[in-house]
């Protein structure tokens, strides 16, 4: 008689349960920063039309930091030294990005031959890069 149940799991059973249980945990975090983004647009829509007061502002914003902040603390304890290492050098090359980008964007305005800097645009593009430089780790291209 073999009892599986009683059989410890095999390296790599315990490397996909790892992966999948970390899986769920960004999926719901994504969900939970979705919901929590649809929130303070609406919440921001009812401070400007005057329906709520200004001050909720402050109050959103200091929950969302602090949310944010143990966000990445609980990641930074549940991810493995190569996902943490990818994370590194993706951070590195979008702050890389931005470092260069700005000042090169703000010199070609002031020269008027850009228009002027778009933020957004800037966080987005950096923010591109960055997952860009993190998926081409993930696949192996260091």
């Amino acid at each position: 008689m073999t009892a599986t149940e009683l059989t410890p799991p095999t390296g790599e059973e315990r490397l996909r349960a790892r992966r999948r249980k970390f899986a769920r945990y960004c999926l719901l975090a994504f969900a939970v920063a979705l919901v929590a983004g649809m929130a303070s647009g609406y919440l921001g829509a009812l401070v400007a039309q005057g329906t709520l007061p200004r001050g909720l502002i402050y109050g959103t914003t200091a929950a969302f930091l602090l949310a944010f902040a143990w966000f990445t603390r609980d990641y930074l304890r549940r991810v493995d030294e190569y996902d943490l290492l990818d994370n590194l050098w993706a951070g590195l090359i979008g702050f890389y990005v931005y470092f260069a980008a700005f000042p090169i964007w703000n010199s070609l305005h002031q020269f008027g031959l850009a228009p002027p800097v778009d933020n957004w645009l800037l966080w987005g593009g950096t923010t591109a890069v960055m997952f860009l430089a993190y998926f081409l780790r993930k696949l192996g291209l260091r």
